[in-house]
C-alpha cells in the first residue's frame, strides 16, 4: 500500500492500456490517472475498487502490487488444524451419540439426546462444510471471495448461525433444569412456556438440526467462501472498505 501508484501503472500496463484509455474507463480526466500513478494524488478507497474492477484484479493488487494468494504452506496448516479439529469431534459424535441413546432408551433421558442435536451435531456439520471447501482450496490452490462485499456476506451468515443458536439456548437451559428436578425430585412435569412467533420459528431451527443437519455444512462451506478466517492482510484490506 506504500505506493498505489506505482501498482497502478504497472496493473494498466500488464494490461495494455493507455492513461486515457482508464481515464475513459473511470470517467475521470486523463490528468487524474496521472497525478495517481505519480503520487501527486491518491486514489480513495472507492476509487481504488473501480480501478480494481476495470481492471480485472484482485484489491490487493492495487493495495500492495500483486495478488498474493494464500501460501499452499499457509493452507496446508489450516487443514491439518481443520482436519484435527474434524477429526476428534468426529470421534467424540461416535462416542457420545450411543451413550445418548442408551440413556433415552434405558432411563428415558432425552436431554444429552436433545442437546446433542441442537448444538454438537450442526458445529459438526459446519466444520465439516468448512473443511471440504479448504480441502478443494488446496488442491485447486484457491481460496476464498475477496470483494467489496463479502465482508457484509460473511457477517451475514454469522449473525445468521449465531441467532440459531441463540434462539435455541432458551429450550437447552429447559431441558438441562427438567432434567435436574426429574434426577432430584423424582418425574417432574413441567412444559416450556408458549411464546406465539418464537415458538414456531425455534421449532423450525430444531427440525433442521433433527433431520437434516447436514444443511450447517453448506453455512460451513459458505463462510470459507465469503473469506473465513480472515487473514491479516484482509482484515487489513477490509478495513479500508
Amino acid at each position: 500500500m506504500r505506493d498505489i501508484g506505482k501498482n497502478i501503472f504497472n496493473l494498466r500496463e500488464q494490461k495494455r492500456l493507455t492513461q486515457e484509455e482508464l481515464a475513459d474507463k473511470l470517467f475521470v480526466t486523463r490528468q487524474t490517472v496521472s497525478n495517481y500513478e505519480h503520487g501527486k494524488t491518491r486514489p480513495d478507497v472507492d476509487m481504488i475498487m473501480r480501478i480494481a474492477d476495470i481492471l480485472n484484479v484482485d484489491a490487493n493488487a492495487v493495495f500492495y502490487g500483486i495478488p498474493v494468494p494464500e501460501s499452499r504452506k499457509t493452507a496446508f496448516r489450516r487443514m491439518m488444524v481443520s482436519s484435527i479439529v474434524l477429526l476428534m469431534m468426529a470421534v467424540g459424535a461416535i462416542i457420545l451419540h450411543p451413550l445418548c441413546l442408551s440413556l433415552q432408551a434405558e432411563k428415558y433421558i432425552t436431554t444429552p439426546s436433545f442437546l446433542m442435536s441442537m448444538f454438537y451435531d450442526p458445529i459438526l456439520m459446519l466444520v465439516l462444510g468448512w473443511w471440504i471447501m479448504q480441502g478443494i482450496g488446496v488442491v485447486m490452490q484457491t481460496k476464498g471471495l475477496n470483494k467489496p462485499w463479502t465482508k457484509k456476506a460473511r457477517r451475514t451468515v454469522m449473525i445468521v448461525l449465531l441467532l440459531c443458536f441463540v434462539l435455541e439456548l432458551p429450550y437447552a437451559i429447559w431441558s438441562v433444569i427438567v432434567l435436574i428436578e426429574s434426577v432430584t425430585a423424582g418425574i417432574v412435569q413441567m412444559s416450556f412456556p408458549y411464546v406465539p412467533v418464537y415458538q414456531e420459528i425455534v421449532s423450525f431451527i430444531m427440525k433442521v438440526d433433527i433431520r437434516c443437519p447436514a444443511a450447517y455444512a453448506l453455512f460451513g462451506g459458505l463462510l470459507w467462501i465469503f473469506g473465513f478466517p480472515q487473514t491479516g492482510e484482509a482484515a487489513e484490506t477490509d478495513s479500508h472498505r
